[in-house]
């Protein structure tokens, strides 16, 4: 979906916080299914979006994901951000 910028920096902000997260926590790789729930609260989280429009985003990332790229929930996915590497203690 095409909207402006200020829309998706919103939208994006949650999964783009959540996957630095795990790979500063140690994590390469994370399950479809936590891939999808991160991507969706994303979605959720956005600000500019109704709520009607929230929940066909959800929908259609659930079919993307688990329909048309036939992902099973617990098949391990590479994470973004392979540039960060985990914290030191």
């Amino acid at each position: 979906m095409i909207e402006e910028t200020g829309i998706h920096t919103g939208m994006d902000a949650h999964w783009k916080q959540a996957f630095q997260g795990m790979r500063r926590s140690g994590g390469t790789e994370a399950t479809a299914q936590t891939i999808y729930d991160t991507l969706a609260e994303s979605i959720q989280r956005s600000p500019d979006l109704s709520q009607g429009i929230k929940d066909s985003l959800k929908r259609r990332l659930h079919d993307e994901m688990f329909v048309e790229y036939g992902l099973a929930p617990g098949e391990n996915l590479p994470l973004p951000y392979p540039n960060i590497p985990p914290s030191t203690p």
